[in-house]
Formats: C-alpha cells, sequence, structure tokens
C-alpha cells in the first residue's frame, strides 16, 4: 500500500519510522503550510521522491494513484479543510489525534465517515486491555489521574491519550467540578455508576503522568502508561 503523507508536525519523523520499519511506501509528502522547514528535510533524509508545499496539489496528486491510503498529520486549524477533500476519494485515513478541539465537532464528523481512523493508540495496548478485564471484577474503585503539562493547551493536544484510555476504561463520563489554582487544576469526573475520577493537572512538573486505581483489596498503577502494576496486600504483579 502506497502511503500519502499530508503534514509535517514533529511527530510525523515517527509515522515515517514505522512505516519504513514495515516495508510500507510512501508515495508523497507534503506540508500544510508554504515555509515548512520540516518538509525539504524529512522528504531528503528518508528519500521521499514526491513533496509538495501546497496539501491541495498534494490530494489531487494521490487521487491517481491505486492501493492509497492518507496519513494526517498536521495542524489542527486545517484538519476540516484536508479531511473533507480526503473523504472523497474513499481511502482509509488514519489522522493524529485530537483531530478536533470541539467534541461536537468530532463526533459528528467522524461518525459519518467510517474510513477514518484517529491516532488514540493507547487503548490498543496489551496492559490497557489486561487491565479493563481486570477492573470488570471489581467494585467500589477511586480513579487518581496525574497529568503534568507545560501549559493548558496540551491538554488538548497530549493528555487527551489519557483521556481516551480514562473513556475506554470506565466509558462515557461528565464533569462534575473544577478547582482553579495558580499552577494547578483539579477536575473530578463522574461515570453513569457515580465512580469518581480525581484528575490533578500540574502545569512545568516533573511528574509522570499516572493512572492510579483503588478497589477494595486491590491497586492499580499505569505510571508510565506503558506499563502496569498490580498490589495486592504487598505483593505485586506487573503487566
Amino acid at each position: 500500500m502506497k502511503i500519502v503523507i499530508i503534514g509535517t508536525s514533529p511527530i510525523t519523523e515517527q509515522h515515517i519510522k514505522s512505516i519504513k520499519k514495515l516495508n510500507g511506501e510512501i508515495a508523497l509528502i507534503s506540508s500544510t503550510k508554504k515555509n515548512s522547514k520540516l518538509l525539504p528535510y524529512l522528504a531528503k533524509k528518508y528519500k521521499i521522491k514526491n513533496k509538495f508545499y501546497n496539501w491541495k496539489h498534494a490530494i489531487n496528486f494521490a487521487s491517481k494513484l491505486k492501493n492509497m491510503a492518507f496519513l494526517i498529520s498536521g495542524r489542527l486549524s486545517h484538519n476540516r479543510r484536508i479531511l473533507n477533500k480526503c473523504v472523497k476519494l474513499n481511502r482509509k485515513i488514519f489522522i493524529e489525534k485530537p483531530v478536533f478541539l470541539k467534541s461536537k465537532t468530532f463526533n459528528s464528523f467522524l461518525n459519518s465517515h467510517k474510513n477514518i481512523f484517529v491516532g488514540y493508540n493507547r487503548i490498543k495496548f496489551n496492559n490497557i486491555n489486561y487491565l479493563k478485564k481486570e477492573l470488570k471484577k471489581e467494585k467500589q474503585l477511586t480513579c487518581i489521574v496525574k497529568l503534568p503539562e507545560i501549559s493548558k493547551k496540551n491538554i488538548f493536544t497530549n493528555s487527551c491519550h489519557i483521556i481516551s484510555i480514562i473513556k475506554f476504561l470506565f466509558g462515557k463520563f461528565y464533569i462534575y467540578k473544577i478547582i482553579n489554582n495558580q499552577t494547578n487544576q483539579q477536575v473530578i469526573l463522574q461515570n453513569k455508576n457515580k465512580l469518581n475520577i480525581f484528575i490533578f493537572i500540574n502545569y512545568r512538573n516533573s511528574d509522570n503522568f499516572t493512572i492510579e486505581i483503588f478497589s477494595k483489596k486491590r491497586r492499580f498503577l499505569l505510571s508510565p502508561i506503558e506499563k502496569l502494576k498490580i498490589f495486592k496486600s504487598i505483593k505485586k504483579k506487573e503487566w
């Protein structure tokens, strides 16, 4: 399959490495801004023959390719226009999160286009799926989440991975209460079962992302997110 890359954000190179590792073919790469410095760098380093500074021209070129899929990794402000043009070609589309900042826009657009896949890949991790199975055996849970971030903006573009995991583990939730301080925010979420999820957002903190869940007899710890530890009394199991 030929991969058409639209967007040259900092994460784009990681996607290119993954494609190369899987022996995939990159048909072209395009930036979403005319003065992109990453575009010529990535095209030269990874020997991508076709490069475009205009994403509309890139999609027109891609429309003539067979067995092709899109990888979109550009600016949030451009996503709606890019997706509107890409979906007309009826090809598979992988797009970096969070796609849109407004959840209503996200849901309405993605529910009507089934070929779009969003990069919330953490919920596919084996340890996360194992944790979900274990939590089904438990009652009276409490969840504490730590989100160290540089700024509020990063909550939408970075911490959304953690929010995705929480939704995967506990289902839909709503904001029950927000407490604002100068250097942090405290948010209390609740799901339909009245489970409380306490989120502590600390700006410019050196701590790691953490999800900690307490039941009557066990404690589940994700920190870092790729690693699960289960504590029962003084015994510990790692996954």
